[in-house]
């Protein structure tokens, strides 16, 4: 069905044209009067389409030597150029460093934050240990044992990101976070999804890689595992979740069904292995080294 106008008919009246060019005008001179202000201020404009970016922010990419105001694709530029002052006094705010909180935002065990449980660990094992032991204590184990705990813990916590809910409210209100997300938003490359940290084996690409094109890949895992959600910004966006599938350097975006039927496939695949793997051993016990003098597999040939 054709779409009829104001004028009764398919194509649009002189005063609608008219209409439509002042608006994209209107627009066009909004854009160079919001890109001029930016300019003065040093800043990048970018319009962004992202659907993390609700609002216009000015923010510094770490990395980069620019800063950028961050406009949404549809938000009024009129607007945004209000907003500008107040978005870079924010920003600057920021960049003046806060005094750090002893433990603010970590997660806890028994009550303590990661600083409290450090300095609990060795009086505690210390004193479980002489409880225990008895005449066979030995001061110099428990020391041991308390700070390779100590630095186990210290580096646990250094490898695992915030989740949403251990930054608190204003940021899970701010970008829509389910509190397990853990996305650095407003980072740059960052996703413009919602994620979970990835489940990854300790094997690395690399390592099993026997062609060294996994050399380049900044010692990746062999596979791993995330849920990532996309959308979820109302009924307009929709929502998506998804599994990120990777193994090196390859990265598989399936829906939870397709990673439900891979998982069943590499259930029996481990099966299978294990099998193979078994009978290689057997094999495997009667190889030896060649030389080159005997014409083994080392030897060069003729």
């Amino acid at each position: 069905m054709a779409h009829t106008t104001a004028n009764g008919t398919g194509s649009p009246s002189r005063g609608e044209v008219h209409q439509r060019v002042y608006k994209y005008s209107q627009r066009d001179q909004a854009h160079i009067a919001l890109d001029r202000a930016c300019n003065k201020l040093g800043v990048l404009l970018e319009i962004t389409k992202g659907p993390k970016i609700t609002e216009p922010v000015v923010m510094t990419r770490p990395g980069f030597t620019t800063t950028s105001y961050c406009v949404p694709k549809k938000w009024d530029l009129a607007d945004a150029l209000a907003r500008l002052p107040r978005c870079y006094q924010e920003w600057t705010a920021e960049q003046t460093p806060a005094a750090p909180t002893s433990g603010a935002g970590e997660p806890k065990m028994f009550g303590l934050n990661r600083e409290q449980l450090c300095s609990a660990i060795p009086g505690a094992i210390d004193e479980a240990m002489q409880a225990t032991l008895g005449e066979h204590y030995k001061p110099e184990v428990a020391a041991a044992l308390a700070a390779n705990m100590v630095a186990l813990l210290q580096q646990n916590q250094q490898q695992r990101p915030l989740t949403a809910a251990q930054r608190g409210e204003e940021w899970m209100a701010r970008w829509g976070c389910p509190g397990w997300c853990v996305t650095e938003h407003g980072q740059p490359l960052a996703l413009e999804s919602h994620s979970t940290v990835p489940t990854e084996t300790a094997l690395r690409a690399e390592e099993i890689d026997c062609s060294g094109y996994s050399k380049n890949s900044e010692r990746l895992p062999w596979m791993t595992a995330q849920v990532v959600l996309n959308g979820d910004e109302g009924e307009g966006f929709g929502r998506e979740t998804r599994v990120w599938l990777g193994y090196g350097v390859h990265l598989a975006e399936i829906s939870p069904a397709q990673a439900r039927k891979a998982l069943d496939s590499m259930r029996a695949f481990v099966t299978q292995l294990s099998a193979v793997v078994d009978f290689a051993d057997q094999v495997a016990a009667d190889d030896y080294p060649g030389t080159r003098e005997a014409g083994g597999p080392t030897a060069r040939p003729a």
